[in-house]
């Protein structure tokens, strides 16, 4: 038995299968592209909220350890020291 040839419309029905089997394809890819840069984001805002509170206590430490070195190595905070 012979294969008969595909008919234009076969031919065409073929060809629109493949085209939409593609483009469901692409949009599940899309989709899921979608879910990741959307989760990447959100980390990403995490991380600079956390780089800007380390960033602040930094600054923080930076200013105590200069004015600590500054003011003859004495705490303004500390009480004077006994006398004997």
């Amino acid at each position: 038995m012979q294969k008969q040839p595909l008919s234009n419309s076969d031919s065409e029905q073929a060809n629109n299968d493949t085209q939409s089997a593609r483009l469901t394809e692409l949009e599940i890819k899309s989709a899921y592209q979608q879910e990741t840069l959307e989760s990447l984001s959100n980390e990403v805002s995490k991380q600079w909220t956390v780089i800007d509170q380390l960033t602040r206590k930094m600054g923080m430490m930076a200013e105590q350890i200069y004015s600590s070195t500054h003011d003859g190595g004495k705490a303004q905070d500390d009480p004077p020291p006994p006398h004997y």
